[in-house]
């Protein structure tokens, strides 16, 4: 039987070493993600200062929950990504392991990237992979060594002359705003590239997942994100998974090799994820402007529209060449122009329903007195309280394309997204943990709401109360309480490996 591997992308809003630190806020995280039971996270938002600190305790706080004699979880993080990293935590190094890398000792000095901000990877054949902390089927060494640092990446394309004298450059690092942009800035990271192997009951499965975390904006067209979006497919590691040679005859779609573990492996998955800041709600060609815009960017990706779901099939990767390169790689040839790269044709998850828990105005309690006229009625349901879908997985290949579509409007979605306002509950008599899924979030809600009074926290005394004891939670209570967390819900994916 397959092993089904499910992956979380969350972005934990400002995870700071001074929000993991709150009273129950890393007990209240890791219970979300026990009770989403999960083999890969992917974290967004993980803040630069003490950041093996916050991971080390949210992870001890996720293996202090786990069920007895269970796998133990284990984190990693990416390369540093302006004030910020990408972060991953991965259940039982015994099935999953990353990859690290090191230089191809044939790379021309141009293409010797660290993959760092400052020297992202462009040219993959240009490294040699190999499985953390050693390749299976060697069991890993207790306790493991030294966490690799996940690689940021860059664009793997050519200038293209578009008229005479004019070159446009097509780049993440290194433009202005117009073109992508990228600065040490907020809301100009690069993308992180982290590649996973499996270990199911026959094979070695691949998958390489592409995070993203793009600008934001209060209202109206995000146009940096929508360039950043367009340029995914510029990205070398989706070459690999699928590329057209057009000087070819016939015109066959092939996918590419990475070298890992001293072999020639070929690239038949791909995932991306993250928070695109991009509203996939709104995403389609007859729509107002920008909904026209966001197709036009979220297009290079997948041609899903809005509330379509994911029920179209998704891109199977290119067929594997007759020749297969020798390792390492000696051969470098020139990245292609933009126009020699093509569309892809991946499927998009969760696309029926928000992924963001949207602002509004609460109705607060009998004790503290309302603002005439500025409040409307209570929210019916968890769900009436989403926005837009912002975060997402946009993926295909042999294995990712197995992910089962059940949830959504119509059961049409592959991917299914954390109703973490539904998990909040009030502690139990006697200041009681409740169950697992269940979430109590006393600790940071008597926090927030000490003066100056932040997240609105005061607005939901029951969430410090007795299950049984104080009235029931709201909707409202609930809205604050999730938001005292993140103001992004988790959304999973679920695929089977053989």
């Amino acid at each position: 039987m397959p092993v089904n591997i499910r992956i979380m992308n969350w972005n934990i809003e400002q995870l700071s070493w001074d929000k993991i630190q709150i009273n129950g806020m890393a007990n209240a995280l890791a219970r979300v993600i026990i009770g989403s039971n999960v083999d890969i996270v992917v974290l967004l938002e993980v803040k630069k200062i003490n950041r093996d600190a916050i991971m080390n305790m949210l992870v001890t706080a996720i293996n202090n929950l786990r069920p007895p004699l269970t796998p133990r979880y284990y984190w990693l993080m990416s390369r540093t990504t302006g004030g910020e990293h990408y972060g991953f935590i991965v259940r039982d190094i015994n099935t999953i392991r990353p990859l690290q890398y090191v230089i191809n000792p044939n790379a021309p000095l141009r293409l010797q990237n660290t993959g760092q901000a400052i020297s992202p990877l462009s040219d993959l054949h240009a490294l040699r992979w190999t499985t953390w902390p050693v390749a299976f089927p060697a069991a890993a060494p207790h306790p493991a060594p030294a966490f690799p640092r996940m690689p940021l990446i860059n664009t793997f394309v050519s200038a293209t002359a578009e008229r005479p004298m004019k070159v446009r450059k097509t780049n993440f690092s290194g433009q202005d705003i117009g073109h992508g942009g990228y600065s040490e800035g907020r809301g100009y990271r690069m993308p992180c590239l982290a590649i996973f192997v499996v270990q199911g009951p026959a094979a070695l499965t691949y998958l390489p997942i592409v995070v993203c975390h793009y600008a934001a904006v209060r209202g109206g067209r995000n146009f940096l994100s929508q360039q950043q979006i367009r340029q995914l497919n510029q990205l070398h590691i989706a070459q690999l998974f699928n590329f057209y040679d057009i000087n070819a005859h016939p015109l066959v779609p092939e996918c590419g090799f990475l070298d890992i573990d001293g072999a020639a492996v070929p690239v038949t998955n791909i995932i991306y994820t993250g928070d695109f800041n991009v509203n996939f709600l709104h995403n389609t060609p007859v729509g107002d402007f920008i909904a026209q815009r966001n197709h036009e960017a979220f297009s290079g990706l997948t041609p899903t529209l809005q509330n379509a779901g994911s029920h179209n099939p998704a891109a199977t990767a290119g067929a594997v060449p007759a020749v297969v390169p020798a390792v390492p790689f000696a051969a470098f040839p020139p990245a292609p122009e933009a126009r020699e790269i093509p569309l892809q044709d991946l499927r998009a998850s969760c696309t029926t329903r928000g992924t963001i828990l949207r602002k509004i105005a609460l109705i607060p309690p009998p004790a503290l007195p309302a603002k005439p006229g500025t409040l409307p009625p209570a929210p019916a349901n968890t769900f009436a309280i989403r926005d837009g879908a912002i975060d997402n997985f946009f993926y295909g290949g042999a294995e990712a394309n197995t992910a089962v579509v059940n949830f959504g409007v119509g059961n049409n979605d592959s991917g299914n997204i954390i109703n973490v306002p539904a998990l909040m509950q009030q502690l139990n008599p006697g200041g009681i943990p409740p169950a697992l899924p269940n979430v109590s979030v006393s600790g940071p809600k008597n926090y927030y709401a000490l003066p100056p009074a932040t997240k609105r926290a005061h607005l939901a005394p029951n969430l410090s109360g007795a299950a049984g004891v104080a009235p029931a939670l709201t909707v409202n209570d609930r809205w604050i309480g999730a938001r005292l967390l993140s103001d992004h819900l988790p959304v999973i994916i679920q695929i089977a490996c053989p």
